[in-house]
């Protein structure tokens, strides 16, 4: 297991792929693009780039699957299934 992530300018793939070396499954999400969001609802979409490209259940740690995922989408944004290896805390400020 690296101990160390890759630097700033590693690709999206070699991200996933150190995150599930860590343990935490990883899913592509849609991108964010100009005019809305890589998902069907396009431009309409109400959450750009936060929602993920397959069904949560397929999150992996699988080099194979997640270099597979990076090819056919290399823009996804990584999402990480949390509530197994650890939790998230997030706090929006009103």
């Amino acid at each position: 297991m690296p101990l160390s992530p890759p630097d700033t300018t590693a690709s999206l793939l070699d991200w996933a792929c150190w995150y599930a070396t860590q343990g935490w499954p990883v899913i592509p999400s849609h991108t964010p693009i100009a005019k809305g969001c890589t998902c069907p609802e396009g431009a309409v979409c109400k959450h750009p780039g936060k929602h993920p490209r397959v069904s949560w259940n397929d999150a992996s740690t699988n080099q194979a699957t997640i270099t597979d995922w990076w090819k056919r989408w290399p823009e996804a944004n990584i999402q990480l299934m949390t509530g197994q290896t650890f939790c998230v805390l997030d706090i929006d400020f009103r």
